[in-house]
């Protein structure tokens, strides 16, 4: 059962939304109940086996939290805590590596949401041990908080700290109502029709191999608005679920990261939460850390102070980007796939007139976006010769490149004007609200009849 599935649409959430705004009972805490409730029953209904492991997940956390608020020996439960869930993690990154057959082109892991979910109780973990959260409160807010169902299984990951309030106490006003209306119609707009038709054509030219350099640059183009929609629908719809519920603080996930200039500024608007929980989490934390000083220290007698304070941060940021790599799989693409945009983000850091070439950076910036999904998506292609036949190949054009342009010119037409901000220019519009529900609702039509016509698609991010 996914957002973007009949089930979900007109029976879950219709039944979640009438109970949960209840006029008879206005309490927050019967809303908090009513939204555990229905959580847990979407979780079972996508992954029953490993349910268990989520709830086990969710009172060894809650425990661990307790230990080090009152203990003297936080930093050693700390350890102890974000350990025990890396290693849950990994066995089952490891796991999904070994069920992965031939024909898949991403690994699969078995407990939906595990990633998600882990990264957000080390979050609050590390966020008790830094006293961001003064104290733990009741076992069922931290629950609630963890199985959340419009963001428990592929995101975006929340912080504890941007929703207590909110966990007592919400408002319901009409316009974040029509946001979250907005943004999940958008969402599930991204999803059945952009990004489900580009999965179905993705596949069938990846089968195919790559016949021209024209052909697999197409190939490219259209695996990288494949992952971006597919992605960003599921966030879009995600946050637009969680303001209907009156969760109104959640950040936006994706800004447009297609209008970049730079690599740098791409990552700043992809994945925000996931890109803001590595800095927090991982970057700040080794940049402070006993080992970086005497790292630092060590460098200092071998070379200048300027130059240590260079390499201490290369290393830091390497091994920062070879986990987030690693963080969607442990095949050696992704740990390429990691280097790879490190390797981007040096150059740009000791090259920064590449953001001021105007759209010459604009293009250079979606040349490496689309090289670097072609590595991500070779996981079963060990030799990377899909990502070679971007550069090197016997043909520059053929026949297939020019039946998949033709077949699909309107897909992947929809596709670049949908990854743009192009709604911006009618913000002046004097009936601009008006035309915006218009589209709104020509927009769910259209959604509705692509569901109806196709079976359900899981989202990328599933696997991960």
């Amino acid at each position: 059962m996914f957002f973007s599935s009949p089930i979900f649409l007109f029976f879950f959430l219709p039944l979640c939304l009438i109970l949960y705004f209840n006029p008879f009972i206005k309490s927050t805490k019967y809303k908090n109940i009513i939204l555990l409730i229905f959580s847990i029953i979407f979780y079972l209904c996508n992954s029953r086996k490993y349910f268990w492991l989520l709830c086990v997940s969710i009172l060894f956390n809650y425990f661990i939290s307790l230990i080090i608020y009152k203990t003297k020996y936080k930093k050693t439960f700390l350890f102890i805590d974000i350990v025990i869930n890396i290693f849950i993690l990994l066995y089952f990154k490891i796991l999904g590596v070994n069920m992965v057959t031939s024909n898949k082109l991403l690994p699969t892991i078995a407990p939906l949401g595990l990633a998600f979910y882990t990264f957000q109780e080390i979050s609050y973990i590390v966020d008790v041990y830094r006293k961001v959260i003064e104290k733990p409160e009741s076992i069922f807010k931290f629950a609630l908080y963890i199985f959340l169902f419009p963001q428990l299984i592929s995101g975006p990951i929340v912080r504890y700290d941007d929703i207590k309030e909110q966990l007592d106490k919400r408002s319901y006003k009409v316009n974040n109502l029509n946001q979250g209306i907005s943004q999940f119609i958008i969402g599930l707009f991204k999803k059945c029709v952009i990004a489900d038709s580009m999965a179905s054509c993705t596949e069938q030219m990846f089968l195919i191999g790559s016949s021209s350099i024209c052909y697999s640059w197409l190939t490219a183009i259209f695996l990288a608005l494949y992952l971006y929609y597919d992605f960003s629908a599921y966030s879009n719809m995600a946050i637009g679920l969680l303001k209907i519920f009156g969760f109104d603080k959640i950040k936006k996930n994706f800004d447009y990261p297609y209008v970049s200039k730079s690599i740098t500024e791409f990552w700043r608007k992809w994945n925000i939460s996931l890109g803001t929980w590595f800095n927090d989490y991982l970057l700040y934390p080794l940049c402070n850390s006993k080992v970086y000083f005497k790292m630092m220290g060590f460098l200092k007698r071998i070379f200048n102070q300027k130059l240590a304070f260079r390499i201490c941060n290369f290393i830091v940021l390497l091994i920062v980007w070879i986990i987030v790599g690693l963080w969607h799989g442990l095949g050696i693409n992704f740990c390429c796939f990691g280097i790879y945009y490190f390797v981007f983000l040096i150059i740009e850091k000791n090259c920064p007139f590449i953001k001021k070439l105007g759209i010459l950076s604009h293009l250079y910036t979606l040349l490496v976006v689309c090289v670097g999904t072609v590595i991500f998506f070779s996981f079963s292609d060990p030799e990377f010769s899909f990502f070679k036949a971007l550069f090197i190949n016997n043909n520059f054009i053929d026949n297939n490149f020019l039946l998949f342009l033709s077949g699909y010119k309107y897909l992947l037409l929809t596709a670049l004007i949908g990854a743009f901000p192009i709604s911006k220019l009618f913000h002046k519009f004097k009936y601009y609200q008006g035309f915006k529900s218009f589209v709104l609702i020509i927009m769910f039509i259209i959604s509705i009849y692509f569901i109806s016509a196709s079976s359900d698609t899981p989202f990328i991010y599933f696997n991960f």
